[in-house]
């Protein structure tokens, strides 16, 4: 409504109207907060799905609670930017995203033929390569620099998270497609003979 309107829409208290805007995005903001704090404790406590999803899953809001802990320091600055030029909508994104990004990565380990076991371990290595990702944003931002302006930490760690995330997506990506042709030739086996 606000862009509509034609002004910012976040930090904006210009006039009473968009200071009450404001203020109930923040409060709205805050009541999804205790929801997701309230989720991630259940998660913890019963979740009734394999292992390797409910890894993937804890992991992944975990994480998202991070993202909530950036916006409330996005909050208390003020806007969006540390220092000279961090960019802490960066690091909120990265982290937000995790609780789609990991178990989207389980589900795509269930359709491979891998034992819960090994798919932990796949998982994990994802997990890892995309905290290090989040790490790398967390460092470019509260160094104060740009997104665009990297410096070597930051590369570092951004070329380590990814090829730890690429090493366990290849995985599973071969795991699945394999166990998908293994079983296609199968079930064409068990199709009924057609008649003379």
């Amino acid at each position: 409504m606000q862009r509509w309107r034609g002004v910012a829409s976040h930090f904006n208290e210009d006039t009473s109207f968009d200071a009450t805007v404001f203020a109930l995005m923040g409060m709205l903001v805050g009541l999804v907060a205790l929801v997701i704090v309230a989720i991630t404790v259940w998660t913890f406590a019963r979740l009734d799905a394999p292992a390797s999803l409910v890894f993937a899953i804890r992991i992944g809001l975990v994480l998202m609670l991070l993202s909530q802990v950036v916006g409330v320091q996005m909050i208390v600055e003020g806007g969006n930017t540390f220092g000279d030029q961090g960019a802490l909508k960066v690091p909120h994104a990265f982290t937000l995203h995790a609780v789609q990004v990991l178990p989207g990565l389980a589900l795509l380990l269930l359709a491979s033929d891998f034992i819960e076991r090994r798919r932990i371990e796949v998982l994990a290595v994802g997990a890892a390569g995309y905290t290090v990702l989040i790490s790398s944003t967390m460092v470019q931002t509260y160094s104060g620099r740009s997104p665009l302006d990297i410096g070597i930490l930051a590369s570092t760690l951004v070329l380590l998270g990814l090829g730890l995330l690429a090493v366990s997506v290849g995985l599973a990506l071969r795991a699945a497609t394999a166990h998908h042709r293994l079983r296609k030739p199968a079930a064409n086996r068990t199709e009924a003979p057609r008649g003379p």
